[in-house]
């Protein structure tokens, strides 16, 4: 007998010669990236016309694949493990659940903040730094931000401090395959349009390590700074003397972390000249020398945890 496929909503009932058995509903939700000649996403791919066997790669690919990875953090500010990502997109969620009426010193700020790094650009834009006392929305600000970026189909990658370390310790290894996926992992993050570091400095990464930037965590951190000029967005509890003075981060890695991001401009290609009628060239009216300064975006948090109260 053909099995037969009745559906009821969230279940669907498969009728056999053994008898009746009830599942849940897997039908494959419609990919709200899917372009005008794409007919179908398996999560991973969209197959492009009917007849023809070509696909493309979903542009929300990552997207699916962070949500999963990051689920629990992500409940831990609001949004539920078993929502559906695509139907209530993450960045437009937990944007709209900051109550900006709490009793928090530079709350005010960080939708202003939002609105800018979205405007300029994912992995165009400036620096940013979101810090002060714990329970201050800084993560929750960094995954809009994050999921944001991941919906426009950005190259954007979400990392830890126990991710760096993890990089510092595999980097002093004697062995050389362990250095070598270390050195790549670290290479892989320098290559990232935008990278966020959530909760730097939350712990010490060499128990007994009291020397500002003396752990391998902060050496880690210091090559990832000073090997990339690519966008960052970094949190933390930590106040710019308490980073200064911390084991895993340091007095140099302190700096790098509020300085101001320079760029190439992309209207002369960082040649600080234009060419006009074959061999004239002019300055470039929107740069200076070629490049381009964002002046770093911080906000300071101060107040009472806002993980309790209504």
């Amino acid at each position: 007998m053909i099995p037969q496929r009745i559906s009821s909503g969230q279940t669907w009932r498969v009728i056999t010669g053994g008898g009746v058995e009830v599942m849940p509903d897997v039908s494959p939700q419609v990919c709200p990236k899917l372009a005008p000649d794409e007919v179908g996403c398996d999560g991973k791919h969209h197959e492009v016309g009917e007849r023809t066997k070509t696909s493309r790669r979903c542009p929300l690919r990552a997207y699916k694949a962070e949500r999963e990875r990051l689920a629990e953090a992500l409940a831990l500010c609001g949004y539920g493990c078993a929502r559906d990502a695509l139907a209530f997109p993450v960045a437009e969620e937990l944007a709209k659940s900051i109550d900006y009426s709490r009793p928090l010193s530079g709350l005010l700020d960080v939708a202003p903040a939002l609105a800018e790094l979205r405007r300029a650009g994912w992995g165009q834009g400036p620096h940013a730094v979101l810090w002060g006392t714990m329970g201050t929305v800084k993560t929750h600000a960094a995954f809009v931000v994050y999921f944001g970026a991941l919906w426009d189909a950005a190259d954007a990658l979400w990392i830890g401090s126990r991710d760096l370390a993890d990089v510092g310790q595999d980097l002093a290894s004697f062995d050389d395959i362990t250095k070598g996926r270390a050195k790549a992992r670290l290479e892989g993050w320098k290559r990232r349009a935008l990278l966020v570091i959530d909760d730097l400095g939350d712990y010490v990464s060499q128990p007994g390590a009291t020397a500002e930037g003396s752990t391998r965590s902060a050496s880690a951190l210091g090559e990832l700074l000073n090997g990339s000029s690519r966008q960052r967005i970094v949190t933390s509890n930590l106040g710019r003397d308490e980073m200064r003075r911390h084991p895993d981060i340091g007095e140099r890695n302190a700096d790098r972390l509020f300085a101001d991001r320079i760029v190439d401009c992309g209207a002369c290609g960082g040649r600080g000249h234009e060419v006009h009628g074959g061999n004239q060239t002019i300055p470039c009216l929107k740069c200076s020398g070629g490049t381009l300064k964002f002046r770093a975006i911080e906000v300071e948090l101060d107040g009472p945890s806002q993980r309790r109260g209504v």
